[in-house]
Parts: structure tokens; C-alpha cells; sequence
């Protein structure tokens, strides 16, 4: 089963409005973990998880989708770059996790 996606909101916020919207019209909805904050005087638990005191700030494994985006960015723009070469267990893991959804359905392409 899906782990819940913490996110801190004001219920004030336009934004954690749309995005609520949005989750409820998907369904999504009680994947959710929300917790309700004030990000005009920055709470020691947002800042931890969002340095910036935004909300909507929805808390995923963001080190590992920078990584791959990142990656994926390099075989974009320096795919004559043999970076795979040098380091084939990187390379095993970015092949392998390119298959999840948010990181397959976002490969950068070239503007038609």
C-alpha cells in the first residue's frame, strides 16, 4: 500500500486549496497526512521539512527525485558524456527507477 504523503497547510492558503481540489477529484485524497501549520511564523517542524515556511509543502523523498532528475537531465543535455561508464551501479539504479511514474512520464524532450 501507498505510504501517505504529509503535507503542511494553512487552511486559508489558495494553493493548498487547488491542490486539495485536486486530490479530492482524483481520489487521493486520504493518501494524504495533513498537517495543519502556520507558515507566517515558521514552526520548527516546517522549517525542518521545508526551509522556505511554504505551503502547500507536501514531504516526499525529494534527495532521490532530485538524483534522478538530475540524471535524466544529464542524458538530455550531455548524452555524448559517458557518465554510465564509470559508475555502472548508479546507472543500474537510474535505469531501474526511471520506470516509476512521475519520473517516466516527465523525460525531457525537446520542444516540437
Amino acid at each position: 500500500e501507498d505510504e501517505a504523503v504529509k503535507l503542511y497547510y494553512s487552511p486559508t492558503s489558495p494553493y493548498v486549496r487547488k491542490v486539495m481540489a485536486c486530490a479530492i477529484t482524483r481520489g487521493l485524497d486520504d493518501r494524504i497526512e495533513r498537517v495543519a501549520t502556520n507558515p507566517h511564523v515558521s514552526p520548527p517542524d516546517l522549517l525542518a521539512d521545508n526551509p522556505l515556511s511554504k505551503v502547500p509543502g507536501a514531504m516526499v523523498d525529494i534527495g532521490t527525485l532530485s538524483i534522478a532528475c538530475a540524471l535524466g537531465y544529464l542524458d538530455f543535455r550531455f548524452a555524448a558524456e559517458p557518465w554510465r561508464t564509470d559508475r555502472p551501479r548508479l546507472a543500474a539504479w537510474f535505469d531501474a527507477f526511471s520506470a516509476e511514474p512521475g519520473i517516466a512520464r516527465t523525460v525531457p524532450k525537446d520542444p516540437v
